[in-house]
């Protein structure tokens, strides 16, 4: 009997739902990169790298006047344990976006650590989405940056350098509104990621996990079959793990490794 989910390929990445994330992001932070589990107040998970520069949280995150329950953070502390860049995913962020960005950034700190944690100034996001095909309007008051497709949409304030860069999907009813919100100093090859991954990345989904209201804006293909048994590895629960979690960019606590950091 064949137990392998019936997995399709789903394009726009934006459009196809947050999906039912894999077990093994936590386990591979870990394993791959040394990251372990720590315990914090009003935070659900809390992962750090080895040397205590990067986290990956779960918790409540007030972004200006808006409050985010339940989201992802990614960020970068100074010994001070001040932010330095952070990154807000929301629960309903396609899972694909979160270990792109998770996974690229650990990778970053141990092949090319200046670039995920020494003092960068501003980014010129509008040259980065530029050269990702992204589309600029210059607006009296803002730019509005959209991804080729138009399904997903950034704002951006070049007159106001303070203000984070959020990316949200565009012309969905509210229980399918995800948004992921940087920090202007949010590294550069980060961004690129996740501009990249918008523009033309894919979503492997169970049919029933694609969103009906976008039925007529997405493509549906056949997934490639390696595709689909790796993520069908990584979304089978190993003995440790614990059950599933709700859908959105999930992360569950591994067991802290023997060597200390």
């Amino acid at each position: 009997m064949n137990d392998e989910p019936q997995l399709v390929a789903v394009r726009p990445l934006a459009l196809a739902g947050a999906g039912t994330p894999p077990f093994d992001l936590a386990a591979r932070l870990a394993e791959d990169h040394g990251w372990f589990s720590l315990a914090a107040p009003g935070v659900r998970t809390l992962l750090v790298s080895l040397c205590l520069r990067m986290s990956l949280e779960r918790g409540d995150r007030m972004i200006g006047n808006r409050r985010l329950n339940d989201a992802l953070v990614a960020r970068r502390r100074s010994p001070g344990d001040k932010d330095e860049w952070w990154t807000v995913f929301s629960p309903r962020a396609p899972y694909e976006l979160t270990t792109a960005f998770v996974l690229g950034a650990a990778e970053l700190l141990v092949t090319d650590p200046d670039s995920v944690l020494s003092e960068r100034p501003p980014t010129d996001v509008v040259e980065l989405l530029s050269d990702a095909d992204w589309a600029v309007e210059h607006g009296s008051y803002r730019t509005a940056i959209g991804s080729p497709g138009g399904e997903t949409g950034v704002l951006y304030h070049p007159e106001q350098p303070w203000r984070p860069l959020s990316f949200s999907v565009l012309e969905t009813t509210s229980d399918l509104v995800w948004s992921v919100t940087m920090s202007l100093q949010t590294p550069p090859a980060l961004i690129t990621v996740m501009a990249t991954a918008l523009a033309g990345g894919h979503a492997l989904r169970q049919p029933d996990e694609i969103p009906a209201h976008h039925a007529h804006r997405i493509r549906v293909e056949s997934a490639d079959r390696r595709e689909r048994a790796a993520l069908a590895r990584s979304r089978g629960a190993p003995a440790r793990a614990v059950p599933a979690q709700p859908a959105g960019p999930q992360a569950q606590d591994p067991p802290r490794p023997r060597r200390s950091p």
